[in-house]
């Protein structure tokens, strides 16, 4: 991939509560579910996916459940924070909308801060750019033309800020300007120096990793092979069944994902029923039925 044609793919967070998190992330936001799924490392416990119509990437936000989930504690290195793009004639909309459905924000330059109900901060940050007419959601209690467009930035927060830049200098092949790694269509991740001594602890609203987009297992080998050589921390490769991922660990202990445009989350529903039935990879295909009545026995009932 060319220089700065890298771009988010996706952000997975862990949720201690799924039903208030999707009613945020689909009736407050207007994300679409496109994916009903488990962790596959624990089957036990739910991953849910939001996105836009066609659950393209880049503006995929995932939730792992973790039942029982404590209190984060960011200290000394994390990932904090979902930052959108919305086009730029929504802004009285989306402060109404807000008011509302009484969600309290600031609004500092016309970008609108807030949290979700696990306390993740939210920016949304206006455009002049309106949805492609394939991504806009149907049914959703955004108007289509003021539907959020994609991810814009999220913040990683660490104590060797010099490593970190090398690190992901490396991995993409991007330098770092003033701490801030410009991906494409105006992505990025911001750089941060971590204010707390302390060792973090993950909880309600903590980001587990971020993924940057790969175009095919080609540049999977590439990027794994480049991490590898320079002794960055690698962490595993998986066929996750939407997309082929590598992770590494950064060198403050951050989880970085680097995940393939395809086949994407089409592969196992259409397009239109994106959602609505257990999406689960080939490997734990052998225990639907048991994954479905475990799942039942919980109250939660999967299409058939």
């Amino acid at each position: 991939m060319g220089k700065n044609k890298m771009q988010l793919h996706h952000i997975t967070l862990l949720t201690g509560d799924i039903d208030s998190t999707s009613h945020f992330y689909t009736q407050i936001l207007g994300f679409r579910f496109i994916k009903n799924s488990v962790n596959q490392e624990n089957p036990t416990r739910r991953h849910i996916y939001f996105g836009n119509y066609n659950g393209q990437p880049g503006t995929v936000t995932t939730f792992i459940e973790v039942p029982r989930l404590g209190t984060r504690y960011d200290e000394d290195s994390y990932i904090q924070g979902l930052d959108y793009y919305a086009p730029a004639k929504g802004s009285k909309f989306w402060q109404q909308h807000l008011t509302t459905n009484n969600i309290t924000f600031s609004n500092q330059n016309d970008i609108l801060s807030f949290t979700d109900p696990q306390g993740t901060p939210i920016r949304i940050c206006f455009i002049a750019e309106e949805p492609a007419a394939a991504s806009v959601i149907r049914n959703s209690t955004i108007p289509p033309q003021y539907q959020l467009l994609r991810l814009k930035n999220t913040n990683i927060y660490v104590t060797d800020l010099d490593a970190e830049e090398h690190f992901f200098t490396e991995m993409t092949g991007i330098e770092t300007v003033n701490h801030l790694l410009n991906l494409d269509l105006g992505q990025s991740i911001t750089l941060m120096p971590a204010e707390q001594p302390g060792t973090k602890r993950f909880g309600r609203g903590s980001i587990d990793h971020v993924a940057l987009s790969a175009v095919d297992k080609n540049e999977i080998a590439a990027i794994r092979n480049s991490g590898n050589e320079r002794n960055f921390h690698f962490e595993k490769e998986i066929d996750r069944k939407y997309f082929y991922s590598v992770y590494f660990r950064d060198p403050n202990r951050n989880r970085i994902e680097f995940a393939t445009l395809a086949p994407g989350f089409t592969v196992d529903e259409d397009l239109d029923s994106l959602g609505e039935k257990l999406g689960l990879p080939d490997n734990l295909e052998p225990l639907r039925e048991e994954l479905i009545d475990f799942y039942a026995n919980e109250g939660v009932n999967f299409k058939s």
